[in-house]
């Protein structure tokens, strides 16, 4: 029988080969959970995975004057967006960001089945006319929607979205502060990503479809 090393400390042959073959298959099955947890938990910033959060029932009035509701976000991937048609800066600013954002998903034909929706939380002012013409201006296949503040809460709490009214001027004219981030609902209502500002179109882009792309190969 060969033997590594002499005197008392030698040993058998036989079993420095299977004490290498145990460690072997330990490194293997060390490396496989360590690849398991980096495909279960990519690092992509923003990215609420592996625990996104179900959304539960709720109920807006859309531009199209008909519900706006979970059913509304199933079936297709949402970018969702609160904020009010007076805001000054940051409503426009992502606006625009999110029409650069989809222009780039028509050029590669994978907007299909992709919705912007902009939720206004200045419903004494916002009409759902007015939310109609605001959105339109940005591109005609945004979506707005409204509700009376009780009935928004529904929406805003689960999300984390905070929204806050400050006293009129003289003029009766007000601001309204409000989570400025981006969500990302996907198809089977979740939020599965939160795009915090500031906003750039190429970099929203680059990880909408690396999150799409991820969840996609889960099904």
């Amino acid at each position: 029988m060969m033997f590594f090393g002499s005197g008392k400390g030698a040993v058998a042959y036989p079993l420095v080969l299977a004490l290498m073959l145990t460690a072997t298959a330990a490194g293997l099955f060390v490396s496989n959970i360590t690849n398991k947890n980096n495909i279960l938990d990519p690092q992509i910033m923003g990215f609420l995975w592996p625990d996104p959060k179900p959304l539960t029932p709720f109920e807006l009035t859309s531009t199209e004057n008909k519900n706006f509701s979970l059913e509304s976000l199933k079936g297709r991937w949402t970018l969702l967006f609160f904020g009010y048609t007076f805001c000054p800066d940051v409503c426009p600013t992502a606006l625009t960001t999110l029409t650069s954002v989809l222009q780039r998903l028509r050029l590669e034909k994978a907007d299909d089945d992709v919705q912007i929706v902009f939720v206004s939380v200045d419903p004494a002012r916002d009409t759902i006319e007015q939310i109609q013409k605001y959105v339109g201006y940005f591109d005609q296949s945004f979506i707005g929607a409204t509700a009376p503040l009780e009935q928004l809460e529904t929406l805003t709490r689960q999300l984390g979205v905070l929204h806050e009214r400050y006293a009129p001027d003289e003029f009766g004219n007000y601001v309204v502060d409000h989570t400025a981030s981006v969500m990302l609902i996907d198809p089977s209502a979740r939020l599965v990503g939160i795009f915090s500002a500031p906003l750039a179109a190429d970099d929203l882009a680059l990880r909408f479809r690396s999150m799409r792309g991820f969840l996609e190969k889960q099904k």
